[in-house]
């Protein structure tokens, strides 16, 4: 398992994980970002990353 340095994660995260490992062949996740980072962001990058989030 990993995460980047800046995230933010739930207390149970390492335990959920390892629940989901345990019964299945793939994982996937959300990322959410951080609101004030997000609009630190150069408007190029921002833009990318609104045009490829799935609603």
């Amino acid at each position: 398992m990993t995460t980047d340095a800046d995230s933010r994660i739930f207390p149970d995260w390492v335990e959920a994980n390892l629940d989901e490992l345990n019964r299945a062949d793939l994982i996937c996740g959300t990322v959410l970002p951080d609101p004030a980072e997000f609009a630190r962001l150069p408007p190029v990058i921002a833009g990318r990353l609104r045009a490829n989030t799935w609603r």
